[in-house]
């Protein structure tokens, strides 16, 4: 059985590349900030873009590459699977509306609004 495995969310950060030559990337940024990454992603394509700007891309050098995953795996990969869809069937979400402490206060306090989300996410 082929298995194909498209992001793994526990990193702090993956490049995604198509079959197609296209490149993304996905990052979890509590642990820096998201444009520290973003900046240097962006230097890295612009040195790329810069060094080939007058050549076609090609795909020579790339292998595909393929994993003969036994049935064992799959089987335990396909009882994650089922656990985390339970798990989030079972997810309930509560929310409570505080209007005496926002943004505006975290500002006059000279702290910084997104900072105070990232550590009240952490806490939780």
């Amino acid at each position: 059985m082929h298995v194909v495995l498209h992001r793994w969310f526990d990193k702090s950060f993956q490049l995604i590349v198509t079959r197609g030559g296209h490149a993304a990337i996905n990052f979890e940024h509590s642990w820096g900030d998201g444009v520290a990454v973003l900046r240097l992603f962006n230097e890295l394509y612009n040195d790329r873009k810069h060094q080939y700007s007058e050549q076609e891309p090609t795909m020579e050098g790339v292998v595909k590459l393929d994993f003969d995953i036994s049935p064992r795996v799959v089987n335990a990969i396909e009882q994650a699977r089922q656990k985390i869809g339970d798990d989030c069937k079972a997810l309930s979400v509560d929310t409570l509306q505080y209007k005496k402490y926002g943004k505006d206060l975290i500002k006059k306090l000279k702290l910084s609004p997104d900072a105070i989300l990232q550590l009240a996410i952490q806490v939780c």
